[in-house]
Protein backbone atom coordinates (compact mmCIF):
# COMPACT_ATOMS: atom_id res chain seq x y z
CA UNK A 1 0.00 0.00 0.00
CA UNK A 2 3.08 2.42 1.02
CA UNK A 3 4.59 1.77 -2.34
CA UNK A 4 1.46 2.60 -4.08
CA UNK A 5 0.82 5.72 -2.43
CA UNK A 6 4.45 6.76 -3.33
CA UNK A 7 4.14 5.97 -6.88
CA UNK A 8 0.62 7.96 -6.77
CA UNK A 9 2.75 11.22 -5.22
CA UNK A 10 5.44 10.46 -8.02
CA UNK A 11 3.34 10.52 -10.92
CA UNK A 12 1.65 13.85 -9.84
CA UNK A 13 4.70 15.74 -9.13
CA UNK A 14 6.37 14.24 -12.61
CA UNK A 15 3.12 15.13 -14.26
CA UNK A 16 3.22 19.05 -12.47
CA UNK A 17 6.78 19.43 -13.76
CA UNK A 18 5.45 18.70 -17.74
CA UNK A 19 2.75 21.94 -16.78
CA UNK A 20 4.75 24.14 -15.24
CA UNK A 21 7.44 23.53 -17.98
CA UNK A 22 4.94 24.33 -20.97
CA UNK A 23 3.56 27.01 -18.92
CA UNK A 24 7.07 28.74 -18.82
CA UNK A 25 7.81 27.78 -22.33
CA UNK A 26 4.38 28.53 -24.26
CA UNK A 27 1.94 30.06 -21.76
CA UNK A 28 3.80 33.58 -21.06
CA UNK A 29 3.73 36.62 -23.71
CA UNK A 30 7.51 37.80 -25.13
CA UNK A 31 8.10 40.64 -23.76
CA UNK A 32 7.43 43.19 -26.03
CA UNK A 33 3.92 42.06 -25.84
CA UNK A 34 3.52 41.95 -22.56
CA UNK A 35 1.15 44.45 -20.28
CA UNK A 36 3.58 47.14 -18.90
CA UNK A 37 3.09 47.28 -15.26
CA UNK A 38 0.99 49.99 -13.93
CA UNK A 39 3.39 52.46 -11.65
CA UNK A 40 2.07 55.22 -9.52
CA UNK A 41 1.57 57.98 -11.76
CA UNK A 42 4.04 61.14 -11.63
CA UNK A 43 2.76 64.11 -9.53
CA UNK A 44 2.97 67.72 -11.38
CA UNK A 45 2.78 70.96 -10.48
CA UNK A 46 0.00 72.72 -12.85
CA UNK A 47 -0.22 72.80 -16.64
CA UNK A 48 3.09 73.11 -18.50
CA UNK A 49 3.54 77.00 -19.79
CA UNK A 50 3.24 77.22 -23.57
CA UNK A 51 5.80 77.81 -25.75
CA UNK A 52 4.54 81.16 -26.91
CA UNK A 53 4.02 81.72 -23.34
CA UNK A 54 7.43 81.20 -21.86
CA UNK A 55 9.63 84.47 -23.11
CA UNK A 56 8.13 87.87 -22.98
CA UNK A 57 10.22 90.70 -24.54
CA UNK A 58 10.16 94.17 -23.32
CA UNK A 59 8.10 96.02 -25.59
CA UNK A 60 9.00 100.15 -26.46
CA UNK A 61 7.54 102.94 -28.57
CA UNK A 62 10.01 106.05 -29.05
CA UNK A 63 7.88 109.38 -30.11
CA UNK A 64 8.94 112.43 -31.01
CA UNK A 65 9.19 113.39 -26.95
CA UNK A 66 9.77 110.47 -25.13
CA UNK A 67 9.55 106.79 -24.90
CA UNK A 68 6.61 104.61 -23.68
CA UNK A 69 7.75 101.24 -22.38
CA UNK A 70 6.30 97.79 -21.71
CA UNK A 71 7.57 95.27 -19.64
CA UNK A 72 5.60 91.84 -19.06
CA UNK A 73 4.99 92.46 -15.43
CA UNK A 74 3.24 96.09 -16.19
CA UNK A 75 -0.11 96.48 -16.81
CA UNK A 76 -1.73 96.37 -20.05
CA UNK A 77 1.27 94.54 -21.27
CA UNK A 78 -0.84 91.44 -22.69
CA UNK A 79 -2.84 93.11 -25.57
CA UNK A 80 -0.12 95.10 -26.78
CA UNK A 81 2.32 92.09 -27.36
CA UNK A 82 -0.52 90.57 -28.97
CA UNK A 83 -1.13 93.33 -31.29
CA UNK A 84 2.39 93.30 -32.12
CA UNK A 85 3.42 89.84 -32.59
CA UNK A 86 2.66 89.99 -36.12
CA UNK A 87 6.13 91.85 -36.75
CA UNK A 88 7.45 88.30 -36.57
CA UNK A 89 6.43 87.30 -39.58
CA UNK A 90 7.69 89.46 -42.50
CA UNK A 91 6.17 88.91 -45.94
CA UNK A 92 9.96 88.45 -47.55
CA UNK A 93 13.26 86.50 -46.71
CA UNK A 94 15.56 89.07 -44.79
CA UNK A 95 18.81 90.28 -45.77
CA UNK A 96 21.70 91.28 -44.21
CA UNK A 97 22.33 94.64 -43.51
CA UNK A 98 23.85 97.70 -41.82
CA UNK A 99 23.13 98.44 -38.39
CA UNK A 100 20.07 100.84 -38.76
CA UNK A 101 20.49 104.59 -37.72
CA UNK A 102 17.49 106.22 -37.51
CA UNK A 103 16.52 108.42 -34.90
CA UNK A 104 13.01 109.38 -35.29
CA UNK A 105 9.75 106.99 -34.09
CA UNK A 106 10.43 103.05 -34.08
CA UNK A 107 8.72 100.48 -32.71
CA UNK A 108 10.97 97.80 -30.34
CA UNK A 109 10.26 94.25 -29.46
CA UNK A 110 13.22 93.22 -27.30
CA UNK A 111 13.98 89.46 -26.00
CA UNK A 112 15.86 88.68 -22.66
CA UNK A 113 17.34 85.56 -24.79
CA UNK A 114 17.71 85.10 -28.06
CA UNK A 115 14.66 83.22 -29.86
CA UNK A 116 13.30 81.59 -32.44
CA UNK A 117 10.15 83.48 -34.48
CA UNK A 118 8.44 80.02 -35.01
CA UNK A 119 7.26 79.86 -31.05
CA UNK A 120 4.48 82.30 -32.09
CA UNK A 121 4.66 81.40 -35.85
CA UNK A 122 5.45 77.94 -37.43
CA UNK A 123 6.04 78.72 -41.11
CA UNK A 124 8.07 82.44 -40.48
CA UNK A 125 10.80 83.41 -42.50
CA UNK A 126 12.25 84.65 -39.88
CA UNK A 127 12.27 81.45 -38.03
CA UNK A 128 16.40 80.87 -39.21
CA UNK A 129 17.29 83.22 -37.26
CA UNK A 130 18.00 83.31 -33.43
CA UNK A 131 16.33 86.80 -32.65
CA UNK A 132 17.31 89.13 -30.06
CA UNK A 133 15.80 92.51 -31.42
CA UNK A 134 13.00 93.57 -33.46
CA UNK A 135 12.25 97.37 -34.76
CA UNK A 136 9.91 99.06 -37.38
CA UNK A 137 11.27 102.90 -37.92
CA UNK A 138 9.15 105.41 -39.40
CA UNK A 139 12.25 106.44 -41.50
CA UNK A 140 11.92 103.23 -43.17
CA UNK A 141 8.48 102.38 -42.73
CA UNK A 142 8.28 99.36 -45.48
CA UNK A 143 10.76 97.47 -43.61
CA UNK A 144 11.16 95.33 -40.63
CA UNK A 145 14.58 94.43 -38.93
CA UNK A 146 15.75 91.58 -36.91
CA UNK A 147 18.80 91.93 -34.74
CA UNK A 148 20.23 88.17 -34.35
CA UNK A 149 21.94 86.59 -31.17
CA UNK A 150 25.69 87.53 -32.61
CA UNK A 151 24.32 91.28 -33.18
CA UNK A 152 24.12 90.95 -36.86
CA UNK A 153 21.26 93.18 -38.12
CA UNK A 154 18.76 91.67 -41.28
CA UNK A 155 16.14 93.51 -42.87
CA UNK A 156 13.29 92.39 -44.57
CA UNK A 157 11.86 94.87 -47.28
CA UNK A 158 7.84 94.78 -48.41
CA UNK A 159 6.20 95.83 -45.06
CA UNK A 160 2.92 96.63 -45.80
CA UNK A 161 1.71 98.48 -42.33
CA UNK A 162 -1.51 98.33 -41.65
CA UNK A 163 -4.40 100.79 -42.20
CA UNK A 164 -3.41 103.88 -39.49
CA UNK A 165 -0.54 102.29 -38.35
CA UNK A 166 1.43 105.01 -36.27
CA UNK A 167 -2.36 106.28 -34.93
CA UNK A 168 -3.00 102.18 -33.66
CA UNK A 169 0.51 102.25 -31.87
CA UNK A 170 -0.28 105.92 -30.20
CA UNK A 171 -3.80 103.68 -28.79
CA UNK A 172 -2.18 100.49 -28.10
CA UNK A 173 0.60 102.26 -25.64
CA UNK A 174 -1.56 104.99 -24.46
CA UNK A 175 -1.40 103.38 -21.13
CA UNK A 176 1.88 102.66 -21.18
CA UNK A 177 4.62 104.30 -18.55
CA UNK A 178 6.87 107.37 -19.96
CA UNK A 179 10.52 107.05 -20.02
CA UNK A 180 13.10 109.99 -20.98
CA UNK A 181 16.22 108.87 -22.45
CA UNK A 182 19.27 109.82 -19.90
CA UNK A 183 21.76 112.34 -21.83
CA UNK A 184 25.52 112.53 -20.89
CA UNK A 185 24.96 115.36 -18.55
CA UNK A 186 22.85 113.18 -16.15
CA UNK A 187 24.68 110.22 -16.23
CA UNK A 188 28.06 111.43 -15.63
CA UNK A 189 30.83 110.24 -14.74
CA UNK A 190 29.06 107.07 -16.60
CA UNK A 191 28.92 106.49 -20.58
CA UNK A 192 26.05 104.31 -22.07
CA UNK A 193 28.42 103.10 -24.60
CA UNK A 194 26.12 102.34 -28.20
CA UNK A 195 23.13 101.34 -25.01
CA UNK A 196 20.35 103.89 -24.59
CA UNK A 197 19.23 104.28 -21.17
CA UNK A 198 15.66 105.12 -20.03
CA UNK A 199 14.42 107.23 -16.99
CA UNK A 200 11.09 107.19 -15.54
CA UNK A 201 9.38 110.31 -16.44
CA UNK A 202 8.07 110.19 -13.26
CA UNK A 203 8.92 109.15 -9.84
CA UNK A 204 8.35 105.37 -8.73
CA UNK A 205 5.83 105.61 -5.79
CA UNK A 206 6.32 102.62 -3.77
CA UNK A 207 5.71 101.37 -0.30
CA UNK A 208 8.49 98.76 1.99
CA UNK A 209 6.59 95.04 2.30
CA UNK A 210 7.37 91.89 4.05
CA UNK A 211 7.87 89.17 1.95
CA UNK A 212 6.68 85.76 1.82
CA UNK A 213 7.83 82.48 0.30
CA UNK A 214 5.95 80.13 -1.63
CA UNK A 215 4.69 76.48 0.02
CA UNK A 216 5.69 73.66 -1.61
CA UNK A 217 3.95 70.04 -1.33
CA UNK A 218 6.53 67.72 -0.15
CA UNK A 219 5.26 64.48 -0.81
CA UNK A 220 4.34 65.65 -3.91
CA UNK A 221 8.00 66.44 -4.81
CA UNK A 222 8.97 63.68 -3.52
CA UNK A 223 6.58 61.40 -5.97
CA UNK A 224 7.49 63.83 -8.62
CA UNK A 225 11.13 63.81 -8.64
CA UNK A 226 12.49 60.22 -7.19
CA UNK A 227 11.67 57.35 -9.48
CA UNK A 228 11.17 54.81 -6.55
CA UNK A 229 10.14 56.48 -3.12
CA UNK A 230 10.59 53.73 -1.34
CA UNK A 231 14.45 53.45 -1.46
CA UNK A 232 14.53 57.23 -0.62
CA UNK A 233 16.12 58.44 3.35
CA UNK A 234 15.45 61.12 5.21
CA UNK A 235 18.65 63.26 6.98
CA UNK A 236 17.94 66.56 9.09
CA UNK A 237 20.55 68.75 9.31
CA UNK A 238 21.79 70.63 12.19
CA UNK A 239 20.49 74.03 10.49
CA UNK A 240 16.90 72.77 10.20
CA UNK A 241 17.09 71.80 6.73
CA UNK A 242 16.04 68.37 5.75
CA UNK A 243 17.64 66.08 2.68
CA UNK A 244 15.67 63.32 0.71
CA UNK A 245 18.22 60.78 -0.98
CA UNK A 246 17.87 58.02 -2.78
CA UNK A 247 21.78 57.42 -3.31
CA UNK A 248 22.09 59.19 -6.81
CA UNK A 249 20.15 61.86 -6.47
CA UNK A 250 19.34 64.90 -3.46
CA UNK A 251 16.71 67.05 -2.88
CA UNK A 252 17.14 69.47 0.06
CA UNK A 253 14.22 71.79 1.69
CA UNK A 254 15.84 74.35 3.85
CA UNK A 255 13.88 75.83 7.09
CA UNK A 256 13.28 78.95 5.37
CA UNK A 257 11.56 77.59 2.67
CA UNK A 258 14.45 77.19 -0.17
CA UNK A 259 15.00 74.32 -2.35
CA UNK A 260 18.01 72.79 -3.81
CA UNK A 261 17.81 69.79 -5.93
CA UNK A 262 21.58 68.40 -7.49
CA UNK A 263 22.20 65.08 -9.51
CA UNK A 264 25.71 64.67 -10.55
CA UNK A 265 25.55 62.25 -12.49
CA UNK A 266 23.83 64.16 -15.53
CA UNK A 267 26.86 66.31 -16.13
CA UNK A 268 28.18 66.41 -18.49
CA UNK A 269 26.18 66.30 -21.45
CA UNK A 270 26.61 64.47 -24.84
CA UNK A 271 25.08 67.16 -27.16
CA UNK A 272 24.08 70.57 -27.81
CA UNK A 273 20.77 71.81 -27.47
CA UNK A 274 18.76 73.87 -29.50
CA UNK A 275 17.01 77.06 -27.77
CA UNK A 276 13.68 75.47 -28.48
CA UNK A 277 14.88 72.38 -26.91
CA UNK A 278 15.95 74.12 -23.92
CA UNK A 279 12.95 75.99 -23.33
CA UNK A 280 11.06 72.78 -23.97
CA UNK A 281 12.93 71.44 -21.27
CA UNK A 282 12.75 73.67 -18.35
CA UNK A 283 9.27 74.19 -19.14
CA UNK A 284 8.93 70.25 -18.42
CA UNK A 285 11.08 70.57 -15.48
CA UNK A 286 8.87 73.45 -14.33
CA UNK A 287 6.10 71.49 -14.18
CA UNK A 288 7.75 68.71 -12.55
CA UNK A 289 9.19 70.55 -9.97
CA UNK A 290 6.96 73.13 -8.29
CA UNK A 291 5.41 74.59 -11.46
CA UNK A 292 5.44 77.74 -13.39
CA UNK A 293 3.74 80.62 -11.55
CA UNK A 294 2.51 83.70 -13.50
CA UNK A 295 4.98 86.18 -11.08
CA UNK A 296 8.01 84.00 -12.30
CA UNK A 297 9.60 85.54 -16.15
CA UNK A 298 12.81 84.32 -17.89
CA UNK A 299 15.86 85.91 -17.67
CA UNK A 300 18.63 84.36 -19.24
CA UNK A 301 20.25 81.44 -20.73
CA UNK A 302 23.68 80.69 -20.44
CA UNK A 303 25.15 77.32 -22.65
CA UNK A 304 28.00 75.25 -22.13
CA UNK A 305 28.77 77.04 -18.25
CA UNK A 306 32.55 76.74 -16.90
CA UNK A 307 33.02 76.70 -13.60
CA UNK A 308 35.99 76.17 -10.94
CA UNK A 309 34.05 73.42 -9.70
CA UNK A 310 33.41 71.66 -12.48
CA UNK A 311 35.91 72.38 -15.13
CA UNK A 312 34.62 69.36 -17.32
CA UNK A 313 31.03 70.80 -17.82
CA UNK A 314 30.29 70.84 -21.42
CA UNK A 315 26.93 70.66 -23.49
CA UNK A 316 25.11 72.28 -20.10
CA UNK A 317 22.50 74.84 -20.20
CA UNK A 318 21.86 77.22 -17.15
CA UNK A 319 18.15 78.87 -17.08
CA UNK A 320 17.54 81.86 -14.60
CA UNK A 321 14.53 83.58 -14.00
CA UNK A 322 13.42 86.64 -11.95
CA UNK A 323 10.35 87.87 -10.16
CA UNK A 324 7.61 90.75 -10.00
CA UNK A 325 5.21 91.73 -8.07
CA UNK A 326 2.82 94.92 -8.47
CA UNK A 327 4.67 96.41 -11.55
CA UNK A 328 8.33 95.61 -10.49
CA UNK A 329 10.56 93.20 -10.10
CA UNK A 330 11.75 91.46 -7.17
CA UNK A 331 15.23 91.29 -6.96
CA UNK A 332 17.81 89.66 -4.38
CA UNK A 333 21.50 88.26 -3.52
CA UNK A 334 20.32 85.17 -5.46
CA UNK A 335 17.41 84.29 -8.95
CA UNK A 336 14.21 83.04 -7.06
CA UNK A 337 14.75 80.19 -9.64
CA UNK A 338 18.06 78.61 -11.47
CA UNK A 339 18.75 75.20 -13.07
CA UNK A 340 21.25 74.11 -14.95
CA UNK A 341 20.50 70.35 -17.31
CA UNK A 342 21.89 68.68 -19.91
CA UNK A 343 20.27 66.28 -22.65
CA UNK A 344 21.08 64.01 -19.88
CA UNK A 345 18.70 65.47 -17.43
CA UNK A 346 18.60 67.72 -14.52
CA UNK A 347 21.89 68.19 -12.55
CA UNK A 348 20.99 71.52 -10.34
CA UNK A 349 18.03 73.12 -9.49
CA UNK A 350 17.45 75.99 -6.69
CA UNK A 351 14.25 77.65 -6.11
CA UNK A 352 12.75 80.07 -3.39
CA UNK A 353 9.93 82.32 -5.08
CA UNK A 354 8.65 85.41 -2.97
CA UNK A 355 5.85 87.34 -3.07
CA UNK A 356 4.97 90.80 -1.58
CA UNK A 357 2.99 90.19 1.86
CA UNK A 358 1.93 92.71 4.51
CA UNK A 359 2.79 96.83 3.81
CA UNK A 360 5.30 98.31 5.95
CA UNK A 361 5.07 102.22 4.82
CA UNK A 362 3.01 104.35 2.93
CA UNK A 363 3.53 105.01 -0.23
CA UNK A 364 6.38 107.25 -0.75
CA UNK A 365 8.16 108.98 -4.23
CA UNK A 366 11.53 107.29 -4.71
CA UNK A 367 14.94 109.85 -4.66
CA UNK A 368 15.92 110.84 -8.06
CA UNK A 369 18.01 108.45 -10.40
CA UNK A 370 20.08 110.58 -10.97
CA UNK A 371 20.74 110.52 -6.56
CA UNK A 372 20.96 107.01 -7.01
CA UNK A 373 23.51 107.50 -9.71
CA UNK A 374 25.35 110.32 -7.87
CA UNK A 375 25.79 107.76 -4.44
CA UNK A 376 27.42 104.66 -7.13
CA UNK A 377 30.00 107.12 -8.74
CA UNK A 378 30.74 108.17 -5.03
CA UNK A 379 31.25 104.40 -3.66
CA UNK A 380 33.25 103.51 -6.94
CA UNK A 381 35.42 106.82 -6.51
CA UNK A 382 38.17 106.77 -9.63
CA UNK A 383 36.56 103.48 -11.02
CA UNK A 384 33.43 105.38 -11.85
CA UNK A 385 34.74 107.48 -14.82
CA UNK A 386 34.24 105.66 -18.29
CA UNK A 387 32.13 102.88 -16.68
CA UNK A 388 29.27 101.74 -19.47
CA UNK A 389 25.79 101.48 -18.01
CA UNK A 390 23.37 99.15 -19.45
CA UNK A 391 20.37 100.57 -17.21
CA UNK A 392 18.67 101.82 -14.35
CA UNK A 393 15.03 100.05 -12.82
CA UNK A 394 13.23 100.66 -10.25
CA UNK A 395 12.61 97.77 -8.21
CA UNK A 396 11.75 95.51 -4.70
CA UNK A 397 14.82 94.25 -2.80
CA UNK A 398 14.48 91.45 -1.11
CA UNK A 399 16.88 90.73 1.66
CA UNK A 400 17.05 89.36 5.57
CA UNK A 401 18.83 86.45 7.42
CA UNK A 402 18.23 83.22 7.07
CA UNK A 403 15.50 82.34 9.16
CA UNK A 404 13.94 85.64 9.34
CA UNK A 405 11.13 87.32 7.74
CA UNK A 406 12.55 88.62 4.46
CA UNK A 407 12.07 92.80 3.86
CA UNK A 408 11.30 93.76 0.28
CA UNK A 409 12.47 97.27 0.12
CA UNK A 410 12.61 99.63 -3.02
CA UNK A 411 15.57 100.57 -4.59
CA UNK A 412 16.79 101.54 -7.91
CA UNK A 413 18.94 98.67 -9.41
CA UNK A 414 22.13 99.98 -11.24
CA UNK A 415 23.02 98.09 -13.86
CA UNK A 416 26.68 97.81 -15.72
CA UNK A 417 27.21 96.53 -19.34
CA UNK A 418 30.06 94.51 -17.62
CA UNK A 419 27.11 92.17 -15.48
CA UNK A 420 27.57 94.21 -12.14
CA UNK A 421 25.08 95.61 -10.67
CA UNK A 422 24.31 97.97 -7.63
CA UNK A 423 21.89 98.78 -5.32
CA UNK A 424 20.52 101.74 -4.02
CA UNK A 425 17.87 102.58 -1.37
CA UNK A 426 14.89 104.03 -3.08
CA UNK A 427 13.79 105.95 -0.15
CA UNK A 428 17.49 107.48 1.06
CA UNK A 429 19.58 107.41 -2.12
CA UNK A 430 22.27 105.53 0.04
CA UNK A 431 24.20 102.42 -1.61
CA UNK A 432 22.82 98.81 -0.34
CA UNK A 433 24.91 96.21 -1.73
CA UNK A 434 26.73 95.30 -5.11
CA UNK A 435 25.50 92.33 -7.12
CA UNK A 436 27.58 89.70 -9.51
Amino acid sequence: MRERIKSVVLLALVLLSFYLTGTLLFGQPYLETATSPDYEQVETFGMIRPEGEQVYPVLRLKTEENWLQLFPWTERYAPVWKALQFLLTPSQLPESGEKPDFSGKRVEIQFPVAVDAALWFQESLVSSLQIRKVCWFAEDAESIWYCDEGGKWWQAKGFNPPAEWETRLAALFKQAPVYIEADMEILAPFTAGDAIVLLPADLPVMSVFTAMAESLDTEKLLRSFFINPALVRRIEERNGAVIYTDGQRGLRIFAHGELEITVPENEPGTRALSRTEILQETAQYLHLLGGWPQELFLQSIRVNVQSITYPQRWYTQEVVFRCAARGYPLVGRKAPLSLLFSDRGIIYYNRQILSLAERLTEPMPLVAPEDALASVAVNMGIWAAGMQLASVDAIYFVDGATGSQPVAQPAWLIQFQNRQAAVVNGFTGELITWLQ
